[in-house]
């Protein structure tokens, strides 16, 4: 069943006032089941074809200060009653402002669609329309004003409005009549805006390196002459601060060079203004910088209507809010030459660089918030240290610079995804002194922000330069456990030493893969391991790779002429007695310790001709060639310093609280790794042995002791008073000497 519905054209005016629907069923054939075929008829209704038509607002009034436009309708004919239209059949698109122009092909027009468009609402029971337009379409119309005001309007040359037949429709479904032109002036009841705009208020704002006046007034100002916001068309130098409200001592009138109008994305009642910095400096060191002034001349700007702002005179000038960021400058990154970017530790005043820098390396610092130039230049100084074979140089020789450069950064600068906004860079006069340890110290009260906020502590970075090749050089890693003294001439080229320590859980950096490093030193310690020797084994906190790059990159194998030396130091590994022990090894003497090379051919541990200093907890040996290192101990021999204790052994004036235990016995201490134990008496009879290993730890863990408690013979019988030998026995060697018993 299908329905159309015609035009009152159509209809011939035979249904203009009454008529009724009638529907007849019809499903091809004479009959319809369940239908008797009478005809079905609707109540008579009212036909409405009336096209709603545009029509003289009488009264109502629009400017564009008032941002509602009011477009009244009424029926096609005078006896029509007037439409009830339906903001959802309204097409904004279909309402057209074009500007006065005398050719009509340079009419600048937009839709109300346009431009961020309109919220349409009804009002005067549904024949108005109630247009609220946005920002940008009333400024649009409010330029246009101020490009008319210079004249009269001229009869047929003023903006008008333009309705569509699409435009809007009743309820009834009757689409408008198209109106080709509704004049502003006669049918729009525009008014020209003769308001003048002021200054509500004034802020001065130093937050980063934006040093802003911010100038508020109480409506939309041409700041810009045109919406593409390229071109100013503020006279700056009608504006001007000061540091009084009527008779000024100092003041500051703006100018474009040092002044300069913030780009904004649309019109606004706000003008934004960056001050420089040497004016802002000029303006701060007025001796009361927070009570501020701003004034005004009259030609200084317009609001969008080309009205001028209304005066401020210098005798009674506006006051000023200061607003002022308290925030700290912190340093975020360093960083020398080309090289990666380096986290700054700003908890700590003190940082330490465990990689080497070229020589010619300049360093640079980046901070979170724009610093002050000339007092930053100041803030940083460089000092030489150590010399390249480690002497300490208690004062450090200066390092004079080239140039310190500080930079606020114009546009952003993201490092790490964090944020910088300046830098602060020192260039050396000529390269730094070979393998020597630098000192950078950047001097906190220094770096300040355009606030004056100064940074709270103190910065000093230590690094370390490259090696020169005709220079004596001694390098320590940075954990100081691993050492070496390269002779001069060692080295055909410039460069650095790098350790790989604690391998295997330490992963190195470059010179080969953390898998086959690993499985070289895994191969040479299962080879030590099946000697079921138990104290001899590496210690993987002594386990170093030592290697030389170039300063071109390149991994330099070198056999030196002169011998070098290799140093590990073990004094955080050892024990008061002088033991060390790796995680679950067996105890080691420390003169027992020797340091070995990896053969990486034989995937074996070869022995160094090493001493130990056990002053120093130190242990070296000549160095050749760079390879990886390792320290082992080994079983300790030595008898010259087994005693027992307590002589004589008196268990009555024992303490009681030994009583029970195995202090409560007679100590044999210093012992070696491994030996026998032998009591006789002074005729020659054997009373007692025992075995004693440090593998098998008896006293608290403590090696290189042994207690025979309680004090029996081997029947078990206590041992009565007198006098008896001991003998201690080694593969090596033996010693003997008396203790005795009293009871």
């Amino acid at each position: 069943m299908n329905f159309k519905w015609r035009t009152k054209d159509d209809l011939d005016g035979e249904y203009e006032e009454n008529a009724a629907l009638r529907i007849t069923p019809n499903n091809g054939c004479s009959e319809t089941p369940g239908i008797d075929g009478e005809k079905i008829f609707s109540e008579f209704f009212l036909v409405n074809n009336s096209r709603p038509v545009f029509y003289e607002m009488g009264s109502s009034t629009y400017s564009h200060r008032d941002s509602r436009l009011l477009i009244a309708f009424t029926g096609e004919a005078e006896k029509d009653e007037n439409p009830r239209l339906c903001p959802d059949r309204t097409d904004s698109g279909g309402f057209i402002l074009n500007d006065v122009r005398e050719d009509p092909d340079t009419e600048q027009g937009f839709s109300l669609a346009e431009l961020g468009g309109v919220s349409v609402s009804t009002a005067g029971a549904g024949s108005v329309l109630e247009f609220s337009l946005s920002d940008r379409q009333r400024n649009r119309i409010a330029r246009w004003d101020s490009q008319l005001r210079k004249r009269e309007y001229e009869a047929g040359n003023e903006p008008f409005l333009r309705i569509l037949s699409s435009a809007t429709a009743d309820s009834h479904g009757n689409f408008s009549i198209d109106k080709p032109t509704v004049s502003f002036r006669n049918d729009l009841k525009w008014e020209r805006d003769w308001t003048r705009p002021e200054l509500s208020s004034a802020t001065y704002t130093v937050i980063g390196g934006d040093i802003r006046l911010f100038l508020q007034f109480n409506e939309y100002m041409n700041i810009f002459k045109d919406e593409g916001m390229e071109n100013p068309s503020v006279d700056l130098t009608g504006l001007a601060i000061q540091n009084s409200s009527s008779s000024p001592t100092r003041q500051k009138t703006f100018d474009a060079e040092d002044y300069e109008i913030v780009r904004e994305d649309m019109d606004s009642e706000r003008l934004i203004v960056d001050i420089s910095r040497g004016e802002h400096d000029i303006i701060w060191n007025w001796q009361d910088e927070v009570n501020l002034f701003v004034s005004l001349s009259s030609s200084a700007i317009t609001d969008l209507s080309g009205n001028m702002v209304k005066e401020i005179p210098e005798n009674a000038a506006m006051h000023v809010e200061t607003v002022i960021s308290t925030a700290v400058p912190r340093a975020i990154y360093y960083k020398f030459n080309n090289e990666e970017y380096n986290a700054v530790e700003n908890e700590s005043e003190i940082e330490y660089r465990e990689d080497y820098i070229e020589r010619d390396s300049s360093v640079t610092f980046f901070f979170d918030q724009f610093i002050r130039e000339d007092e930053a230049e100041e803030s940083i100084a460089l000092h030489q240290v150590e010399k390249p074979d480690g002497e300490k140089m208690d004062t450090g020789e200066w390092i004079e610079r080239e140039e310190v450069i500080v930079e606020n950064f114009s546009e952003e600068k993201f490092i790490n995804g964090e944020q910088v906004l300046s830098s602060l860079t020192f260039v050396p006069r000529t390269d730094l002194p070979g393998n020597s340890l630098i000192r950078v110290r950047i001097q906190g009260n220094n770096i300040k922000t355009f606030a004056d906020i100064e940074m709270p502590l103190n910065l000093v970075l230590f690094f370390r330069t490259t090696l020169v090749k005709d220079d004596f050089n001694r390098i320590v890693s940075k954990s100081g456990r691993t050492e070496v003294k390269i002779p001069r001439g060692g080295f055909s080229e410039d460069g650095r030493v790098n350790f790989t320590e604690g391998i295997p859980s330490q992963i190195p950096d470059d010179h080969r893969s953390p898998r086959e490093l690993h499985r070289l030193v895994s191969a040479a310690n299962s080879t030590e391991k099946k000697w079921e020797d138990e104290f001899h084994y590496p210690f993987e906190e002594l386990t170093t790779e030592v290697i030389f790059k170039s300063t071109s990159g390149e991994i330099m194998d070198y056999i030196f002429e002169e011998f070098g030396t290799i140093v590990f130091n073990y004094s955080d590994l050892v024990c008061s007695a002088g033991y060390l022990s790796a995680h679950g090894g067996v105890p080691v003497k420390e003169e027992t310790l020797r340091i070995y090379y990896l053969d990486e051919n034989s995937q074996v541990w070869t022995p160094l001709s090493s001493s130990v200093d056990v002053e120093e907890k130190k242990v070296k040996a000549p160095l050749r060639h760079f390879s990886i290192y390792t320290v082992m101990g080994g079983k300790n021999y030595n008898l010259e310093d087994v005693h027992p204790y307590p002589v004589p052994y008196k268990p009555s004036e024992r303490p009681s609280e030994l009583e029970g235990t195995i202090r409560g016995g007679i100590t044999f201490t210093n012992l070696p790794s491994e030996c026998e134990i032998e009591i006789y008496t002074v005729s020659g009879r054997l009373v007692n042995s025992f075995r004693h290993s440090d593998a098998e730890l008896q006293i608290s863990g403590q090696p290189g002791k042994y207690s025979w408690y309680p004090v029996k013979n081997s029947s078990g019988r206590k041992v009565s008073s007198g006098v008896y030998l001991y003998k201690v026995s080694t593969e090596n060697g033996v010693k003997t000497g008396k203790l005795m018993v009293i009871r």
